[in-house]
């Protein structure tokens, strides 16, 4: 076996697909994490000459910079059909390589955050993660059914608000890299975004970050801003992505002045309705959490999707003690 680095776009990207990978793996995304000053490595393991699993490892930074760790978001992806035993020796495999990498970059430990559960071996540290970085559990909608008999499944307030929504005459719009200046509607998006987070308190990313996310357009990869529109001003906004047979929302955010109009129901509906004409199989609500966001939580379950929880977060530690300060330090973040 062996661990190659590559920068293979398209062999990279159609091993994902063929085997269900996460857009949070692909190419795009670590182009896309680079151009937020992170440093990824795009590693694969072959066997025989084939590729039997990927790994997008991302460097992220300790507060205050000091130290780092490798973080493996959604991932590894493994070739579909292989034992539970192969896995393991592919990760056993991979964990001594990273290891090797540790000491090079300062870091203290790998978090992985994988789509299906890991068979980890023994002699790896692995501790459950003080603090993930993707939600642990969102709702999934299956978007093979009719499109009238998904609209039916939504709560009874769900279906009347969009309907509000359309009665009021609020209009949807899509922009990406392909058909607009992208700058321009994203400085909308942050305005919105940021009156939202400013009201309910949650942490913003900087304007650069949706700008870079929203510079994503490739034909694997398509990354949209969907506004809500009311008489000629956008009131509300949300991105979202499309990869494989996914779609997902990632950021959404309104004005509050005009809440009474139910435009994020209808912006939400128009991704839906959108993911399906273009033949994608599922769309992702991306996150719920009854304590942290409960209002949030409420509107997407008010969608019927179904539940999906994510395999625990594991960290994997190299160096003990400055993973005791890196603990210590999130409590105060």
């Amino acid at each position: 076996m062996e661990l190659e680095l590559t920068n293979d776009k398209k062999n990279w990207n159609d091993f994902l697909l063929k085997n269900n990978g996460s857009f949070l793996q692909s190419f795009e995304w670590a182009e896309f994490q680079k151009k937020n000053l992170k440093k990824i490595w795009l590693m694969r393991t072959k066997e025989n000459g084939e590729v039997m699993a990927q790994f997008l490892v991302i460097k992220e930074n300790f507060p205050l910079n000091f130290k780092s760790f490798f973080y493996l978001p959604l991932g590894p992806t493994f070739k579909l059909g292989i034992s539970e035993e192969k896995k393991q020796e592919i990760l056993k495999f991979f964990l001594v390589k990273i290891k090797e990498q540790t000491k090079k970059e300062r870091c203290v430990f790998l978090k992985i955050e994988p789509l299906f559960p890991l068979p980890f071996p023994e002699n790896f540290s692995a501790k459950p993660a003080f603090k993930r970085m993707q939600p642990q559990k969102t709702l999934i909608l299956n978007l093979e059914n009719p499109e009238e008999e998904i609209f039916k499944n939504f709560h009874w307030k769900t279906g009347y608000n969009i309907k509000l929504a359309q009665r009021k005459g609020i209009e949807v719009e899509v922009f990406n890299k392909s058909n607009s200046d992208i700058a321009l509607y994203s400085d909308i998006f942050y305005n919105l975004v940021f009156k939202t987070g400013k009201r309910q308190d949650f942490g913003l990313y900087p304007k650069e970050y949706y700008q870079n996310l929203l510079d994503i357009y490739s034909d694997d990869f398509k990354s949209e801003l969907f506004l809500a529109k009311f008489q000629g001003k956008f009131i509300a906004a949300a991105i979202a992505v499309f990869f494989g047979e996914k779609a997902a929302t990632l950021h959404s955010g309104m004005d509050y002045q005009f809440r009474h109009l139910k435009a994020p129901y209808l912006l939400r509906w128009f991704q839906i309705q959108e993911a399906k004409k273009r033949g994608f199989k599922e769309y992702d609500f991306w996150g719920i959490d009854e304590k942290k966001w409960p209002g949030l939580t409420y509107f997407k379950k008010n969608f019927n999707g179904d539940e999906f929880i994510y395999p625990e977060s594991k960290d994997l530690i190299f160096r003990k003690v400055w993973y005791f300060i890196y603990n210590f330090l999130r409590k105060f973040k």
